[in-house]
């Protein structure tokens, strides 16, 4: 990457809920970013020390873990199906 100008990166995390019927629901939740140039941080694994989050001006690995874990593409995710929650208990 170290002479890309599209630094452009995102996270996705996918929740699927498969009903004995054979229906299905899906719950996308995504996070965009940019691959830093720099690796900054010590938290989380991975590429969370060069996904530079620009709302929050730094990378994942740098962010309180709590942070993270309410902006993350899985928070994103979990808070989709949370808002259908009561649709997908009640699926016939």
């Amino acid at each position: 990457m170290e002479h890309q100008e599209n630094r452009s990166a995102h996270f996705i995390s996918v929740i699927v809920i498969a009903y004995p019927d054979g229906h299905y629901k899906h719950y996308e939740g995504r996070v965009d970013g940019k691959i830093h140039h720099e690796i900054l941080g010590s938290n989380g694994f991975g590429y969370d020390v060069i996904f530079y989050h620009e709302p929050s001006q730094t990378t994942f690995g740098m962010l309180d873990p709590k942070i993270k874990n309410q902006i993350s593409h899985r928070a994103n995710a979990l808070r989709l199906l949370k808002e259908d929650f009561h649709e997908t208990t009640h699926h016939e």
